[in-house]
């Protein structure tokens, strides 16, 4: 919807439903799992907020790579990557937010 107060209270519940995926016309959210295979498919932009501090994140397969690094809350390095051929993701703790989105 509009009330941007409603999306903030939904992101909010990704703490407590570990399970909980919301999608709407354009976007996919969801945890990750500590270790994650990707595949191409409709979504171009993937988006990747730490809900708490995540360690050892790396990234494969995507335009913006990383290696063990660690994505602490409000860290803006995740937002926005691509893939370019199958990716791999893992991270050793944390809670990691992923946000697909079809196009700008």
């Amino acid at each position: 919807g509009k009330r941007i107060e409603h999306f903030v209270s939904n992101l909010m519940l990704f703490k407590e439903f570990k399970n909980l995926v919301l999608i709407d016309d354009n976007s996919l959210i969801r945890l990750c799992d500590y270790e994650e295979n990707f595949q191409k498919d409709e979504y171009k932009f993937y988006s990747f907020f730490a809900l708490s501090k995540v360690e050892g994140l790396s990234l494969s397969g995507f335009k913006y790579e990383l290696t063990d690094y660690t994505l602490k809350p409000f860290d803006t390095l995740g937002v926005s990557n691509e893939l370019v051929s199958d990716g791999f993701l893992s991270f050793k703790s944390g809670e990691l937010l992923l946000i697909k989105t079809l196009k700008e």
